[in-house]
């Protein structure tokens, strides 16, 4: 399996500047936006103190542009020859399947997590622990957390092309993609966290360069209003590179296993 990264990899390069014309405005209008609105409301909700109504709308109003790009970019691949707008159509018709895959996704970790939480109270252990910065999660429970969440974003690593495959209708293309995935574990595994690792890079990154873009300004122009949001705007478009590799990547290496496959409806 591993063998296949290196030539797919070319082929996701390939891609990627052949329809540059049609990606790029995609990805900047749901990954890049979607990343900016979710981390202008996280950094609000921490600087005041907690979550209300707006910075919740704001975050999942985020993720949901991030889902319907990352459904978009995998049509736009598996579909060649259609267009931008037949593809955003599509993933917001395919988009309350994604929400109810993760809603079933957080119950199986809910549940796969209560033994853990039981096994730390037996224990004498508590779940939540306070320290100078106030209460945080135990690594009893974080750990285990970090560790069932990586394998489930494995095994759905290409749900999203298995949802805009039209060769499948509802959510049998998602079971056809945990089949690709079945006995690969491992493999996806190490594909989600390189990708983790080029996302976090990209975001820190992207917000130090912000940063001295605001600070640039400020020093020019004076005390600017605004600042927080350019920050989350600059983060969210360098995070909207490695969110587009990822999924052309994933949507090739999912056409190819499926190729493989003697695949009817």
């Amino acid at each position: 399996m591993f063998s296949l990264i290196n030539p797919i990899l070319v082929e996701t390069r390939k891609f990627i500047l052949a329809h540059s014309a049609l990606l790029w405005p995609v990805a900047f209008a749901t990954f890049g936006l979607g990343q900016a609105l979710s981390i202008f409301a996280f950094g609000q909700a921490m600087a005041s103190g907690g979550w209300t109504a707006p910075w919740v709308l704001m975050m999942l109003g985020g993720m949901i542009l991030s889902q319907i790009g990352y459904l978009s970019v995998s049509g736009l691949l598996l579909t060649p020859g259609s267009s931008v707008g037949q593809q955003m159509a599509k993933a917001l018709a395919k988009l309350p399947s994604l929400i109810l895959l993760f809603i079933i996704a957080l119950f199986v970790i809910l549940a796969l997590m209560i033994p853990f939480v039981i096994a730390g109270q037996l224990n004498g252990l508590s779940i939540v622990q306070q320290t100078p910065a106030g209460p945080t999660a135990s690594m009893i429970l974080v750990m285990p957390m970090v560790i069932l969440m990586l394998i489930l974003f494995a095994k759905l690593y290409l749900a999203w092309a298995g949802l805009m495959d039209d060769r499948f209708s509802g959510l049998r293309g998602i079971v056809h993609a945990l089949s690709l995935t079945r006995g690969r574990s491992f493999f996806f595994a190490t594909i989600a966290l390189l990708f983790i690792f080029v996302f976090q890079a990209s975001q820190i990154l992207g917000g130090l360069f912000g940063s001295l873009v605001v600070s640039g300004l400020s020093q020019l122009f004076g005390q600017i209003s605004g600042g927080p949001a350019l920050v989350s705007l600059i983060t969210g478009s360098f995070a909207a590179g490695p969110m587009v590799v990822a999924t052309v990547f994933a949507a090739l290496l999912y056409q190819k296993l499926s190729d493989q496959r003697d695949v009817r409806r």
